[in-house]
């Protein structure tokens, strides 16, 4: 079972490989794309398994039984794509996969991570995070490549592509540590299909969410509880980090409270008891997204200098950094509301957005930029991200060209499209 990130990211696998090379897939069932059309070619042999007889499948087999089935070190390269979240024992499903690896063969994983959807075929029950996969695979081989999955415009799944080493842990070692091992469990209520957890997210709204999700991970607090005020009962953060506990009403018992671009759709009054609600309900931090005005206050957005100057007032120590690299801001919005109207041209670029957000959002810190992240915080200092060097910008000038280099035919092939 694949989508369409599952391929590409499938193909990275094609510069790693020996010849000849033995692959076995499992979980081959051919139901919306199998890596069989990617890798098959470049393989000597081919075979795949299932639970489930069908297209791609040469044999029903249980992932348990695969060393039962081929021995030891059968085969050079194990790919298994959107199937370990659907193993109740996921720990023994990869066992087996690199049991029947060869040393210095490749497993090539796909799976999905927090806040994505729940998707039964036939049962669902596990989410990964990327950092958590790449722990708990680095004792048995090398990351050769590790990438989430923007489909949805935010990191809904992860790709993993490992070298097992000769000298790795020996797997019965591994399989206990990774017995200890705890990941998400799927919450059928929280993850059943709606609009909120399957909307795309464009960049726009990614970004800044984003950034406090990283705010939020850079202060260090155990399980932290946060108070979304950026309106709607929908949380785009709960989205950009799905392990936090993100409430969007009630004011008592936060760790962190959080506003992304709505300070300044209030007037003054408001944006000053705005800061002093999120103040009198957050333990420990405050963080602020938004377009704030410097140097002179331009009427009616509010005031950077004000802002900080209310948080310091109220006990707290305040850093700020940029957000919104306007460079690529600008048109990333303006393409994404001329394509919002219309759902044909919409769903022709919606995997073009999403892969903006996966190549822009980790350098939107840069300068000139739209919006300013102002993080108030007490008992504990204020994240303090280091300033953009030189090759940072070099690098996000080669990422925009990189990307529009795609963008644009794509672009023009839509606006030339006859209108119905």
């Amino acid at each position: 079972m694949c989508n369409q990130w599952c391929l590409e990211f499938s193909k990275r696998a094609l510069g790693h490989l020996g010849s000849p090379s033995r692959m076995l897939e499992v979980g081959s069932l051919d139901v919306n794309g199998s890596v069989r059309s990617v890798l098959g070619d470049a393989v000597s042999s081919y075979f795949g398994v299932d639970i489930r007889p069908g297209p791609g499948v040469d044999e029903v087999l249980d992932v348990a039984q695969l060393s039962d089935r081929f021995g030891e070190q059968a085969f050079d390269l194990v790919a298994s794509t959107e199937m370990l979240e659907h193993c109740f024992d996921w720990q023994g499903a990869l066992f087996q996969m690199l049991s029947v690896l060869h040393p210095d063969g490749m497993l090539l994983i796909t799976t999905r991570s927090p806040g994505f959807p729940l998707h039964d075929h036939p049962a669902d029950y596990w989410r990964f995070e990327k950092q958590e996969l790449e722990r708990l695979l680095e004792p048995v081989g090398v990351i050769l490549e590790l990438e989430d999955d923007f489909s949805l415009g935010w990191p809904c799944g992860i790709g993993v592509i490992l070298r097992r080493r000769r000298d790795g842990q020996a797997l019965a070692e591994w399989l206990a540590v990774a017995r200890r091992h705890q990941v998400m469990a799927v919450d059928r209520v929280r993850d059943a299909f709606t609009s909120t957890n399957s909307r795309f997210m464009p960049f726009h709204e990614y970004s800044p969410h984003r950034a406090c999700a990283e705010v939020i991970s850079a202060l260090g607090l155990a399980r932290p509880r946060v108070l979304d005020l950026s309106g709607g009962a929908a949380s785009r953060l709960q989205l950009c980090a799905p392990r936090l506990d993100v409430l969007t009403a009630g004011d008592a018992g936060c760790d962190c409270a959080v506003a992304v671009d709505t300070l300044e759709r209030l007037p003054p009054a408001r944006q000053d008891a705005l800061i002093d609600r999120m103040a009198a309900a957050a333990k420990t931090a405050v963080i602020v997204v938004g377009t704030l005005s410097e140097a002179i206050p331009l009427e009616p957005l509010p005031s950077l200098e004000v802002t900080v100057a209310r948080l310091e007032r109220l006990g707290f120590e305040v850093a700020v950094s940029a957000n919104g690299h306007t460079p690529w801001l600008v048109p990333l919005v303006e393409l994404w509301r001329r394509c919002e109207g219309s759902p044909d041209v919409w769903n022709a670029l919606a995997p073009l957005f999403a892969h903006a957000n996966r190549l822009f959002a980790p350098l939107d810190h840069l300068e000139p930029a739209h919006r300013r992240v102002v993080v108030g915080a007490r008992g504990v200092a204020p994240p303090v991200f280091p300033p953009p060097s030189v090759e940072a910008y070099r690098e996000a000038g080669r990422r925009w060209a990189e990307w529009w280099a795609t963008a644009a035919p794509l672009f023009d092939r839509v606006a030339r499209a006859p209108t119905s």
